[in-house]
C-alpha cells in the first residue's frame, strides 16, 4: 500500500464508522456513540491534515471526504430526528444543505465540468460545530453536567447560523463559477 492511500483509508473507515455510531444511538448508548463519532471526526481532521501536509491529494479523495462527511452527519440527524431528539426543522435543514451542494456538484460535473472540491473555512467551521452540537446533545441525554440544556441551545444556533452561511455561499460560489464558465463557452 502507497503511503498516498491512507487519507483516503481515513475517509473509507469514516464511513464504517457510521453504522456503529447509528447502532448505539438506537439503543440509547449516548457516551459510546459519542466516542465512536468523535473518532470519525478525528479521521476527518487527520485525513486533511496528511493530505495537505504531504501533498497526497487525490480525484478520489476530493470526492470521497466530503462525502464522508456527508453521510455521517446526514445519518446522525436522521436518527437524532427520528428519535425525537432534534427538531425535524433542524434535520431539514442540515440534510437540505447537503443535498444542494450534493445536487449543484453533481449538477456542474454533468453540465460544466469536474468538481475539484475546495472545502471552504465556513465550511470546516460547520463540521466542527455540527459535531460539537451532536456531542452535546448525546452528552446532555446521557447525563453530563458539563453538557446543559443551554449549552446544546447555544450550539443548535450556532450550526444553524454556519449551515446557512456555508450553504449559501457554497450556492453562490459555485453558481458565479458556472456562469463564467458557460459565458467563456458562449464567446
Amino acid at each position: 500500500m502507497k503511503r498516498e492511500a491512507i487519507p483516503n483509508l481515513l475517509s473509507g473507515f469514516r464511513i464504517l464508522l457510521i453504522p456503529p455510531a447509528l447502532w448505539l444511538l438506537l439503543g440509547e448508548n449516548y457516551v459510546a456513540a459519542t466516542a465512536v463519532i468523535a473518532l470519525a471526526v478525528f479521521t476527518d481532521g487527520l485525513d486533511g491534515y496528511l493530505a495537505r501536509r504531504n501533498e497526497w491529494r487525490s480525484r478520489l479523495g476530493g470526492i470521497l471526504d466530503p462525502v464522508a462527511d456527508k453521510l455521517l452527519f446526514v445519518s446522525l440527524f436522521l436518527v437524532l430526528g427520528y428519535l425525537g431528539h432534534i427538531e425535524p426543522w433542524l434535520m431539514a435543514l442540515v440534510i437540505g444543505r447537503d443535498l444542494v451542494i450534493g445536487g449543484g456538484a453533481l449538477l456542474y460535473e454533468k453540465m460544466i465540468g469536474p468538481v475539484v472540491a475546495r472545502p471552504t473555512l465556513i465550511s470546516k467551521l460547520n463540521t466542527v460545530m455540527l459535531f460539537l452540537f451532536t456531542a452535546a446533545l448525546l452528552l446532555n441525554l446521557a447525563g453530563a453536567p458539563f453538557a446543559s440544556n443551554a449549552l446544546v441551545d447555544v450550539l443548535r444556533l450556532v450550526v444553524v447560523l454556519t449551515v446557512v452561511v456555508s450553504g449559501l455561499q457554497y450556492v453562490l460560489d459555485w453558481g458565479r463559477r458556472a456562469l463564467r464558465e458557460t459565458s467563456k463557452d458562449a464567446r
